[in-house]
């Protein structure tokens, strides 16, 4: 018997060489499925072709990347360009090609069940045998199979990447959001237990480490925590001061000034300024986030006293006006309890009228109601028939 026309010692030898070519495609196709490289996959088709054909790799076109591996006449960027021109008609079957400086040009496909790749493109000064051009068809497909398997583990490497990459960043974004809760929660008990405008001004000194300074919207200083207090303190001039005030509220958020990292709060003034005392910048995310809670928590706190003052104001007006009416006088004395006031001992009403120049009675009334709480002269006051009554329990030279 023989095989393509060969005596039989000769067909056995053929055969016998075809075996171990197919065995060697079949370790090397296992070598380049292990391969998660696209580069070192093409450098084993690369040595493997002339061990299989009289024949050599001149590159190899993927669609998505272009020329790689090229060697021959394929290192001239011309001779490229015509095997692009011949690659954009070819079918994805292959088939062969004019490579200039060679006599047989052969453009292998590269794929698999996930699609076309691109060619092999090999050449050699003489046509092969079958035998040697289906041994480099099969490395070619081998060579797809290999690749295709590679770019779907780049793929899940970047998948699981991304995923690392998520997990950090919602880990970092959840110990943010403790971290911010539980500021808030520090600032917000230091408010319910009473500790008023310095307890906040400690604990944000505490929590960020810089001296804290409270200001009312012109400067002056109502709460300080830290060292480095100056004395005396230092207002600065108006103008600049509005001006920065106007620029602070239309930010809205905490911003650099003057060597500190200021705030606007809602103040009984109207506006007032939290300031963290950063000459070097160097505070960070962290002390931003204190200042912005520091800042909601006094908004409620001047809120709270607001309302306390305005509900014993109120209380304080409807003793007086029990008292001067003659009704309920049982009441009043225990309404004063209430307000650790002594209404037991002998008292004096005291009339204050504004003249006929006052317009603002709600302000005249402040003042008046200021005056007489800063002097000692009485606590209860309220307004009555365009005048201003005061109950004193004190001896003065009226």
């Amino acid at each position: 018997m023989t095989l393509a026309g060969l005596p039989e010692d000769a067909s056995k030898g053929a055969l016998s060489i075809q075996l171990e070519n197919l065995q060697g495609l079949l370790s090397l196709a296992m070598l380049m499925i292990e391969t998660n490289e696209e580069h070192r996959i093409l450098q084993l088709a690369a040595t493997s072709v002339p061990s299989l054909a009289n024949c050599g790799l001149y590159g190899a076109y993927l669609e998505e990347e272009g020329w790689r591996s090229v060697a021959g006449p394929c290192t001239d960027v011309s001779v490229r360009s015509e095997l692009e021109s011949q690659l954009a008609v070819l079918s994805r079957a292959g088939g062969e090609v004019a490579v200039r400086h060679a006599v047989w040009g052969w453009a292998f496909p590269l794929r698999s069940s996930e699609g076309h790749f691109g060619f092999l493109v090999v050449g050699a000064d003489r046509t092969p045998t079958d035998s040697g051009h289906f041994l480099v068809r099969i490395l070619a497909q081998q060579t797809g199979i290999a690749l295709a398997k590679a770019r779907l583990h780049a793929r899940h490497r970047e998948t699981a990447e991304e995923l690392r990459g998520a997990n950090r960043a919602l880990t970092s974004t959840v110990a943010a959001l403790e971290r911010s809760q539980a500021i808030h929660a520090r600032l917000t008990q230091v408010t319910v237990a009473g500790e008023g405008l310095e307890g906040i001004a400690a604990t944000a000194h505490e929590l960020t480490g810089y001296p804290i300074a409270v200001e009312d919207r012109y400067g002056n200083l109502m709460a300080w925590a830290g060292p480095g207090q100056p004395a005396p303190y230092p207002k600065g001039v108006p103008t600049e001061r509005a001006a920065m005030m106007r620029r602070v509220m239309s930010e809205g958020k905490p911003l650099r000034a003057e060597g500190r990292l200021v705030v606007a709060f809602r103040a009984e003034t109207g506006i007032g300024l939290l300031a963290i005392v950063n000459p070097g910048d160097t505070a960070g995310e962290e002390a931003r986030v204190v200042l912005e809670h520091a800042a909601t928590v006094l908004s409620i706190e001047f809120a709270r006293l607001r309302a306390l003052a305005d509900t014993e104001i109120r209380l304080r007006r409807d003793i007086v006006d029990d008292l001067l009416s003659g009704t309920d006088e049982e009441s009043a004395l225990a309404r004063t309890r209430v307000l650790a006031y002594d209404l037991d001992r002998p008292h004096r009403v005291i009339v204050i009228e504004g003249g006929s120049d006052t317009h603002d009675d709600r302000g005249f009334f402040d003042v008046v109601r200021r005056m007489a709480h800063d002097t000692g002269v009485g606590e209860l006051t309220t307004a009555r028939r365009g005048a201003i009554v005061v109950l004193s329990d004190v001896e003065q030279g009226w």
